[in-house]
């Protein structure tokens, strides 16, 4: 109970400045003996809602968190919309996929 209450303090947690899904190391490379993943292509669409303001967009338009310790709404909303561009079918398939990557960048 205190540790909910503490977490809950606005005092000891200001929200965050902006959303937690960022793109600042997406990089593409192209040769003949690249491997890649199915979600791959996410990152170029993740890139693209960067460059395009959307999170800013679903933030002023969409308003169900009091706090955002640290996910803001279009963190939430894009993940479920990545979700669905990669086939996804339930909420499991996030973090399926998100194993996925996990382990493609370890073996790569």
């Amino acid at each position: 109970e205190q540790k909910i209450e503490k977490r809950l303090d606005r005092n000891n947690n200001p929200d965050g400045n902006g959303p937690v899904m960022g793109a600042p190391n997406i990089h593409y490379e192209m040769s003949e003996k690249t491997r890649a993943i199915a979600t791959g292509a996410i990152g170029a669409f993740h890139i693209l809602c960067d460059k395009r303001k959307l999170y800013d967009s679903i933030n002023e338009k969409v308003h169900v968190l009091k706090r955002h310790l640290p996910y803001h709404e279009s963190d939430h909303v894009l993940n479920l919309v990545y979700n669905a561009l990669t086939d996804g079918k339930c909420l499991q398939d996030i973090e399926n996929n998100r194993n996925d990557v996990a382990r493609f960048c370890i073996l790569h």
